[in-house]
């Protein structure tokens, strides 16, 4: 059965090659509308068309929970599932991603019980993290995860981890909450190759100084350099200087080569290999923070040429609280 919705032939029957037909058709008419308009059509979903979009159209998505799947296979085998204007939803960017529908089709897979169901083309990428947020089944890595589809977990939650501390930090809250989009738009303020090679010295740097098995301190020196670099008055001035500059830092604080007892890199050094910054709290996400905002404090002093005391150095790279403003950079 065949009739057309939107310039797009439902898909109500046929061979799997008809629906891999009808997909393809649906994309490329979405790629035609203007932004916020999507092209709607129906198909029937069997088991082999739930597999077909699982092979090829959900990478980079959340693994459907067991719970969730439980869900859906009773509404299934009990004879509940209503078709409704909400079903499967396909982006409309270069690789066409599923972006709502997974557990739907996880349950046809697992049941064999073939559904009609709509479809959604030309959804946008950034609706991802608000898709079923009654169900709060979306995290943070989760919706960074669809930003960076080719990017490894590891560094998808440093990423989601480091935007929501930074964010946190600048509203002078640790516990304020965010959705997943105000993230996602941190990320995209950031250029590029800041947050890639700024990713790669904190694995690097923070990993050599960190304890074996130590997930904070690379990831408060990355939040810290992210707002170095972005919030420099030097380096709007004379980026080149600035970053010659942030390589002495950066080497000096790796090797520890060459410091004097007033260096400020010398204290931090020592700090973070010790874990004794913010070692008073007793929350380890307000150390985390604690520790980003020495390595601010300690780019400041280094930048201006000046230095700390040899005996308690450490006590003017830690002056801040938890509510304080984040500090100027120069």
């Amino acid at each position: 059965m065949l009739d057309r919705t939107h310039g797009v032939a439902n898909c109500l029957g046929g061979s799997l090659a008809d629906f891999r037909h009808f997909i393809k058709e649906g994309v490329n008419a979405s790629r035609l509308c203007l932004e916020g308009e999507f092209v709607h059509a129906e198909a029937t979903l069997n088991a082999d068309r739930a597999r077909y979009l699982f092979e090829n159209h959900n990478e980079g998505n959340r693994p459907v929970t067991p719970q969730r799947l439980a869900h859906w296979c009773d509404i299934l085998r009990e004879g509940r599932y209503i078709k409704t204007h909400q079903g499967i939803a396909i982006s409309n960017c270069l690789e066409p991603r599923m972006l709502d529908g997974g557990g739907r089709c996880r349950a046809v897979m697992e049941t064999g019980i073939q559904i009609q169901i709509s479809f959604a083309f030309g959804v946008n990428p950034a609706a991802f993290p608000v898709i079923d947020a009654r169900h709060a089944v979306r995290t943070n890595s989760n919706a960074m995860s669809v930003r960076f589809p080719d990017r490894s977990q590891r560094d998808v939650g440093t990423i989601a981890e480091a935007a929501t501390l930074h964010i946190r930090l600048a509203d002078k809250c640790l516990s304020n909450q965010y959705r997943a989009d105000d993230l996602v738009a941190w990320v995209d303020l950031v250029p590029e190759f800041a947050r890639e090679e700024l990713l790669k010295i904190a694995y690097r740097v923070g990993g050599r100084l960190a304890p074996k098995g130590h997930k904070g301190i690379p990831k408060a020196l990355f939040v810290a350099l992210i707002h170095i670099v972005t919030n420099s008055k030097r380096a709007k001035s004379n980026f080149t200087a600035f970053e010659a500059a942030l390589e002495i830092f950066l080497a000096q604080l790796e090797h520890g080569q060459s410091l004097h007892l007033k260096s400020p890199i010398l204290h931090l050094r020592n700090a973070l290999m010790k874990l004794r910054i913010g070692e008073e709290l007793s929350n380890p996400y307000a150390r985390t923070a604690k520790t980003a905002v020495a390595i601010m404090h300690a780019w400041n002093i280094f930048a201006l040429g000046g230095t700390v005391p040899p005996v308690r150095g450490l006590d003017k790279l830690t002056e801040w609280e938890p509510n304080d403003a984040l500090p100027s950079i120069v």
